[in-house]
């Protein structure tokens, strides 16, 4: 073992064995160990030994501590770090598989589809980071891992921890740029400082550019000729060395790569969302491929045949108006970009809440989610009163939910305005309110109740929404992401997130039944049998506090994996009956004749 790994190992005591040396680059030279505790391999990340000369040991360790804060599914933790005499290093997990640089030099362009993915899948654990004041400032290949054909972003943090750590201001005269000359944005490559989410827009695009063409879109002899290059040339468009990129993935490219900052994405989300929306027409033709192979176009032909008979026209309402409700996503008007996530929450969580009872028909989320695409109604602020109204009379339901949620000094308030739809009156305002701190499930515990009492529901205990979803708010927000790609129809990031919210979570039942959802139009219930039963096994285990509607899925699932198809489709047929709009229910009645080979429909 070289003088410098026995260091290493004495400045890491017995907590880690010291391996091997993996690598080396500007800014670390990386280690393969195993963590004596848990039996695990991890890599050590070491700063050069001349960097270390240049920065407070103390000062990179609080910039790190900052990093490690970061929960996301395709963010890599940070899980120690320290410092010992002349050593600085902190310990992250370690990843079997390969860089997206290693996949670059052995395949040169990757598949359009795949690219897409890798970049959306960056992108939205950028805008996680963004969200809570961190900027990568290093986004490049090398820092992009692949783990099972998903990204995994690392080294977070570590460029502005060595920027932040400077004390004598002379890195740059032993030869260690903070930073990556090839995919620098404009204004770092200038020297910039006080660089933004911008500045890692910039370097993704880069990076996709170079993930599509097989080239980077600046090259030179020297460092600071590329730099240069980033500075004052355009770059030529991905379609010019690519020309089967689709044209909406042209545009989001080089909007990217806009020299002005203004003139980019201002988010990592705003880049994200431009990306999914360029691949979705493909996505969505390959997910119906999909459905076509798995279950035959009898089965579509069932769900036309059943949803034409059956489906209510007109609006109206059966019953008591107040019994039927929809909840449209409350506008997050707290400035801030880490509370965008209850927009969806709201009407997820309220639905679950207000669900319980047997006498309320609860519009869910993800039916809402639909109506609100179909308009090309985004978020919640464009969702106005009368959208709602219109939305509302599409689910022939008699009363509908807006609301708001705002900051008040040191807390969070959030408003529901409750509608009456054949008259547009509102019929009552609600408001509660809790410490910003607070966990915001149990306000929406506390609204769900109060809106109860408006639309004349009987009272009684229901489970909390934290017994309903997850004790993990962390995998509560993975599973929102996971549902909202799969209604899009993006099946592996779907399944991803959903698998992100379960390893956080075990016991997450709305987690497990969607992802059987996702392995379906996966075609893994073909070639992954095993796995769908088991899922299947843990959505009935930890179903018994959702609302009945959600219990009775359950069943179904349990019904229709046993092949007991006849039980399969009473329990479908028991779900149309409490909702005849039950879009779900009517698709999986579809699939159970199909699969049953009934001949004689109800």
């Amino acid at each position: 073992m070289s003088d410098l790994l026995n260091d290493l190992q004495s400045a890491l005591g017995d907590a880690y064995r010291v391996e091997q040396e993996l690598a080396r680059g500007g800014m670390s030279r990386l280690f393969l160990a195993t963590e004596a505790s848990l039996n695990r391999r991890v890599v050590i990340k070491l700063l050069p030994p001349e960097m270390v000369s240049e920065v407070s040991a103390a000062r990179f360790k609080q910039e790190i501590a900052v990093a490690a804060q970061l929960q996301h599914p395709n963010v890599l933790p940070v899980l120690a770090a320290g410092s010992s005499e002349d050593l600085v290093f902190y310990v992250m997990p370690y990843v079997e598989g390969e860089s997206l640089r290693q996949r670059l030099q052995s395949e040169g362009k990757l598949p359009i589809e795949f690219a897409l993915r890798i970049l959306g899948e960056v992108a939205d654990a950028l805008a996680y980071a963004h969200q809570r004041g961190i900027v990568h400032r290093d986004i490049k290949p090398e820092n992009v891992l692949l783990l099972q054909d998903h990204a995994v972003l690392t080294d977070f943090g570590v460029a502005r921890a060595v920027e932040e750590a400077r004390e004598g201001g002379r890195l740059t005269e032993v030869g260690i740029a903070v930073g990556t000359p090839g995919y620098m944005s404009p204004e770092q490559a200038a020297g910039e400082q006080n660089l933004d989410a911008r500045s890692d827009v910039y370097a993704l695009a880069v990076v996709g550019f170079e993930m599509l063409s097989g080239e980077q879109p600046f090259t030179g002899g020297t460092p600071q000729s590329v730099m240069a290059a980033h500075l004052t040339q355009e770059p030529r468009p991905v379609s010019t060395l690519r020309p089967d990129t689709p044209g909406p993935v042209v545009d989001a490219i080089a909007r990217g790569l806009a020299k002005d900052p203004t003139a980019r994405y201002q988010t990592s989300g705003e880049f994200r969302d431009a990306l999914r929306a360029a691949a979705a027409p493909a996505q969505a033709g390959r997910a119906a491929k999909r459905w076509r192979l798995a279950a035959g176009v009898l089965a579509a032909v069932v769900v036309a045949f059943l949803a034409l008979a059956y489906w209510p026209r007109g609006y109206h309402v059966e019953g008591d108006p107040r019994r039927s409700i929809v909840f449209f996503p409350f506008e997050n008007r707290t400035g801030l970009a880490e509370n965008d996530y209850l927009e969806e929450a709201s009407m997820n969580l309220l639905g679950l809440a207000v669900g319980h009872w047997e006498d309320m028909r609860v519009y869910d989320d993800e039916r809402t989610s639909s109506l609100m695409r179909r308009r090309r109604l985004e978020s919640a602020a464009d969702v106005d009163f009368d959208a709602a109204r219109d939305m509302a009379m599409d689910a022939r339901v008699g009363t509908f939910v807006l609301g708001d949620i705002r900051s008040e000094r040191d807390s969070i308030a959030v408003e529901a305005k409750v509608h009456d739809v054949a008259t547009g009156e509102r019929i009552a305002t609600e408001i509660v309110r809790a410490g910003a701190a607070a966990d915001p499930r149990s306000l929406f515990d506390s609204l769900a109740a109060r809106i109860l009492d408006v639309s004349g529901a009987p009272t009684g205990e229901v489970p909390g929404l934290t017994a309903q979803t997850t004790r993990s708010l962390e995998a509560y927000r993975s599973y929102l992401v996971g549902i909202q790609a799969l209604q899009l129809l993006e099946i592996d990031s779907a399944r991803a997130y959903l698998e992100r919210a379960v390893e956080i979570d075990s016991t997450f039942p709305l987690a497990y039944m969607r992802q059987v959802d996702a392995d379906g139009w996966a075609g893994l219930e073909r070639t992954d049998p095993q796995t769908r039963r088991e899922l299947i096994a843990k959505v009935q285990r930890y179903s018994e506090t959702l609302p009945p509607r959600y219990r009775m899925l359950s069943r179904f699932y349990s019904a229709y994996e046993a092949g007991q198809y006849a039980r399969a489709r009473e329990i479908t047929e028991q779900l149309i009956a409490r909702d005849s709009s039950d879009v779900e229910a009517w698709y999986q009645l579809g699939e159970a004749h199909f699969h049953d080979a009934a001949t004689n429909f109800p």
